[in-house]
């Protein structure tokens, strides 16, 4: 294939695009390719998974399905990749503090997979450049005049993401060699948890631990503290149904708790509830009528969390949440957050 035919798809764009909207579809091709070479060890996973489950009794066979949850979920160290590296990829160039944002941006160092997620976002950085610098010879032989402006954004986008994997590796290097343990610790603070107002101007986690079993409190408590602390315990990242894709929720066992990411250190708490065995339909559309709902508010949202002020209420309403679980107290809950 010639380095003509390799770029039919920039010629087959429309002559007014510009060289930013060139940029954009590169990059957006590039999670692409992440997301397919994920799905393709998935499928190949999925193969063999198969092969085993045509081997076992029927009686086993329900176990399994009863022990897999039934989620349609995807693994859940692929969805922490996921869940942290398009964020770093989506960095604005221009940003001033940009060490710090990637920081943020990281798995927290307490995380026990932080090192495998750490380097699958350097492998696939890598591979971005891979991939832009593989399409940077083939321009620089094929375009000229101002189309040169073209190839001087993919260059700039090769430095920019080697710029970034050198920061993730300067940061990784400093905690394996345990050098500046204080700074590490003041890097990374507490995420911050953010609840769903309802109309009235209460939050929907009032209603939503009021309906939960008290049996259930304690390991609700360690979900909410596993968010905040950046643990993410049994992540899973939402799939399927397009109402309810690209929400992420932590699990433990029955206990769900559904979240969003609106900022680096800010999640959005979206529903909390006990799950039962199975998908049924008044689960998928109480979920799906939440997000919906959030999905409406969320550039309001975004906005409040840059007032110091809201960022501090809603870690009292955290602080009071753990507190009331860990008591049990379902009449304390009952007054969180009312007005």
């Amino acid at each position: 294939m010639t380095d003509i035919e390799q770029l039919k798809f920039i010629h087959e764009l429309s002559k007014d695009v510009s060289s930013d909207e060139l940029i954009s579809i590169l990059k957006y091709n590039v999670t692409v390719a992440s997301d397919m070479r994920k799905k393709c060890e998935m499928l190949s996973e999925l193969k063999e998974s198969e092969k085993l489950t045509d081997s076992l009794s029927e009686e086993n066979q329900t176990t399994n399905i009863i022990d897999a949850d039934n989620d349609e979920l995807t693994d859940d160290l692929e969805d922490l990749y996921a869940f942290y590296y398009r964020p770093i990829l989506e960095i604005d160039s221009a940003t001033s503090q940009l060490r710090q944002q990637i920081i943020d941006l990281l798995p927290d160092v307490k995380n026990k997979k932080f090192f495998n997620i750490v380097g699958r976002i350097q492998l696939e950085l890598f591979a971005s450049e891979k991939e832009f610098l593989d399409l940077l010879s083939q321009v620089k032989g094929s375009l000229s005049g101002e189309d040169l402006t073209f190839s001087k954004q993919i260059e700039d986008e090769i430095a920019f993401s080697q710029q970034k994997r050198k920061i993730i590796e300067d940061y990784v290097s400093s905690i394996n060699q345990n050098l500046n343990i204080e700074d590490t610790v003041t890097e990374f603070s507490s995420n911050h948890l953010i609840y769903l107002p309802t109309m009235n101007g209460n939050l929907y986690v009032n209603n939503d631990l009021l309906a939960i079993p008290t049996d259930y409190y304690s390991s609700f408590r360690n979900l909410f503290i596993s968010i905040q602390n950046g643990t993410f315990k049994g992540f899973k990242r939402l799939v399927g149904a397009n109402n309810i894709v690209g929400v992420s929720e932590v699990k433990d066992y029955q206990s769900r708790i559904v979240f969003d990411r609106i900022g680096p250190k800010s999640f959005v708490i979206l529903d909390t509830f006990v799950k039962k065995v199975g998908m049924d339909k008044e689960y998928m559309d109480s979920l799906a009528g939440r997000v919906g709902i959030y999905r409406r508010m969320k550039s309001s949202l975004v906005q409040a969390i840059q007032d110091p002020d809201y960022i501090q209420k809603h870690d009292e309403f955290t602080e009071d949440i753990l507190n009331s679980l860990d008591e049990r107290n379902r009449e304390k809950i009952r007054t969180i957050g009312k007005m």
